[in-house]
C-alpha cells in the first residue's frame, strides 16, 4: 500500500452511543499504526473537535428529507472514498440496508449478544466476549479531587450526576423529573448532556463536557438511562449508578440494565429518592474487568489491513 490506509467508520443512527464507539476504537487504532479514519455519523451530539487524525462526516437524521438522496449517492461516495475497510456499528448492512451489495471489507460492532452470526469479521463488544468499548480506559480518567474540581464541587456532599443524550424534550422531562425527586435530599447534582442547556435556571448544573467519562470519578451517583454507553462506564468504572430503560425501536435498554440497580419509567418520585439514598449508603461496586473491547478491536482492524496488504 503506497499510502496510508483509509477506515470508514460506519456510525449511522441516533444519539451518540455509535459515534462514541467509533471514536473509541479510531484512537485506539491511532496508537497502533497511522492511519486516516473518517467517521461517517448521524448524531447531532458528535462533538465538533476530535483528535487530529480521526475526521467527521455528518449525515442528515433518517427523518431527514436529504436522506434518500445522500442514500442514493452512497455508492458513488464509497468509490470516490475508496476505504481499505468499513468499521460498520450494531447494523452490518446499515439501519435501512442501503450497504447491501457494496463489496468493500468490513469490520462488523456487535453491541449487544443475541444476535446471529454475520459473514462479516465481527467485535462483539460485552464481557464475556472482547469486553466493553470505552472511550476512555480506566486508567485515563481524572483523579477524583480534580475531577470534582471541574464538575465544580462546592461541598462535600455526594455528587450526583444525571446524564443523558436524547430527544432534546426527553432529556428536559428526564431530567426535571429526577431532579424534583431528589430535591429534599442533602447532594449535588448536576446535569450532563451534549445538548445545549435547556432552562437557563441549570445553567449552574449543566456539564457539556465530552468525553464525559473523564470526570466520571468525581461522582458519587450516576443517574441515566440503559443506553449503551452510559452502562458501560458504570460497569467499567465501578460507579454507583441507577438506570431506567427508555423506550426505543432497536436498542433493548431493558435487557442491558438487568443486574444493575434500576427503577421502572413509571416510578414515583419518592422510589427515586429511595433508590438513590440507598445506593449512597453502600460501597460502590467492583469494577468490571473486561472493558478492552476498543482496544481488540483496533488490533482486528490492524490484522484486517496487514492481511489486505499480504494478498497485494
Amino acid at each position: 500500500m503506497t499510502r496510508k490506509p483509509r477506515i470508514l467508520f460506519y456510525a449511522r443512527g441516533g444519539g451518540i452511543g455509535h459515534f462514541n464507539r467509533a471514536y473509541a476504537i479510531a484512537r485506539q487504532f491511532l496508537r497502533v499504526r497511522s492511519a486516516d479514519c473518517l467517521i461517517a455519523t448521524t448524531s447531532a451530539l458528535a462533538p465538533l473537535v476530535t483528535q487530529p487524525g480521526i475526521d467527521v462526516l455528518r449525515w442528515p437524521a433518517a427523518e431527514s428529507p436529504w436522506t434518500p438522496d445522500f442514500l442514493r449517492a452512497l455508492p458513488q461516495l464509497l468509490a470516490q472514498l475508496q476505504p481499505d475497510l468499513m468499521v460498520v456499528d450494531s447494523f452490518p448492512e446499515g439501519p435501512e440496508n442501503e450497504l447491501s451489495g457494496i463489496e468493500i471489507p468490513r469490520l462488523l460492532i456487535q453491541r449487544d449478544p443475541g444476535l446471529p452470526p454475520q459473514v462479516w469479521p465481527v467485535v462483539q463488544a460485552w464481557p464475556g466476549a472482547d469486553g466493553l468499548i470505552l472511550n476512555r480506559q480506566p486508567a485515563e480518567l481524572l483523579p477524583r479531587d480534580l475531577a470534582r474540581q471541574w464538575l465544580d464541587a462546592r461541598s462535600e456532599h455526594p455528587l450526583v450526576l444525571i446524564a443523558h443524550n436524547g430527544d432534546p424534550f426527553e432529556t428536559t422531562s428526564f431530567m426535571q423529573r429526577v431532579l424534583t425527586a431528589l430535591e429534599t435530599l442533602p447532594v449535588e447534582i448536576r446535569l450532563a448532556s451534549c445538548l445545549p442547556c435547556p432552562r437557563p435556571e441549570w445553567q449552574a448544573l449543566w456539564i457539556r463536557h465530552y468525553p464525559l467519562s473523564e470526570w466520571l470519578r468525581g461522582v458519587d451517583c450516576l443517574i441515566g438511562g440503559g443506553g449503551y454507553n452510559l452502562v458501560a462506564e458504570a460497569r467499567a468504572y465501578g460507579l454507583r449508578s441507577l438506570h431506567l430503560a427508555f423506550e426505543r425501536p432497536i436498542d433493548q435498554q431493558w435487557q442491558r440494565i438487568q443486574g444493575l440497580p434500576q427503577v421502572s419509567m413509571m416510578a414515583s418520585a419518592q422510589t427515586i429518592r429511595e433508590a438513590v439514598q440507598t445506593l449512597l449508603e453502600q460501597l460502590p461496586p467492583a469494577p468490571e474487568l473486561a472493558c478492552a473491547g476498543a482496544v481488540v478491536a483496533a488490533q482486528r482492524i490492524h490484522d484486517l489491513l496487514q492481511t489486505a496488504e499480504s494478498a497485494h
